[in-house]
């Protein structure tokens, strides 16, 4: 099941010094190539206008994916929206066939 995740930065985290943001930083960056390489992170994008980041997980359900960003160093310093994506081309043939059946009952 895949999920897009966007994340933005608390204000708490760039009070924060530097240094400690270093050792956050290199922590969250640890823990995304960890998913990375198992195929659990997909995708990942910063957005600087938006002081965060938009990434596409495939976990088997979103109780692990809200699990899996507990792990994450910067977790506390960051808001999340999680949103479940489904398959375009299923959708298309499901609203087709929704259609299809309306007509049918004019």
């Amino acid at each position: 099941m895949k999920f897009l995740i966007i994340d933005r930065m608390k204000d708490a985290f760039l009070m924060l010094p530097p240094a400690q943001q270093a050792q956050i930083m290199e922590g969250t960056a640890a823990f995304i190539e960890k998913y990375k390489k198992t195929g659990v992170c997909k995708e990942i994008y910063h957005i600087p206008s938006m002081k965060g980041n938009v990434s596409i997980w495939d976990v088997d359900n979103a109780e692990q994916g809200a699990n899996l960003f507990r792990e994450d160093p910067v977790a506390p310093f960051e808001d999340y929206e999680m949103y479940c994506l489904s398959d375009f081309d299923m959708a298309k043939k499901a609203n087709k066939a929704m259609y299809q059946q309306l007509l049918a009952k004019k």
